[in-house]
């Protein structure tokens, strides 16, 4: 079931702030995977600061979302921030989608069972053929 939610901001290619329920979380797009951009000690990654402008353009600050947590992959990561597919008010397609789709990130298989994955790992198929984002700018890196 999906939640409402409203984006505070975006904190990389990969995680966002978002105001749930009256109270701020920390949200991990599931299955996906974002190169580096502001992790404290690790280089900035090729493609990690156009992740970040991407997810941002997808979801701006004060934009509504809809948070769908997926039960066969728990409800929060290791570092305690909410997993969850995240879709612009009004879209059809998740962002997690969009920034695999457009090479902003990589399709993150996990366990193998999240029910987002298979289109996510198609989306990457064609970024990747077509050398979208990450796949045309970081090859050979």
């Amino acid at each position: 079931m999906a939640e409402p939610a409203r984006v505070v901001r975006v904190v990389d290619g990969d995680t966002l702030i978002a105001r749930l329920g009256g109270e701020d979380v920390r949200v991990r797009l599931l299955g996906v995977d974002a190169p580096e951009s502001v992790t404290p000690g690790r280089p900035v990654e090729c493609h990690g600061v156009r992740a970040g402008a991407r997810l941002r353009a997808l979801l701006p600050a004060g934009a509504r979302v809809e948070l769908a947590v997926d039960p066969s992959q728990g409800r929060e990561d290791r570092f305690g921030r909410l997993l969850a597919e995240v879709t612009p008010a009004g879209a059809l397609t998740t962002a997690n989608e969009a920034l695999v789709a457009g090479g902003d990130a990589r399709a993150f298989r996990g366990d193998g069972r999240a029910r987002l994955l298979p289109r996510l790992l198609a989306a990457e198929r064609r970024a990747r053929a077509a050398g979208r984002g990450l796949w045309g700018a970081c090859a050979g890196r």
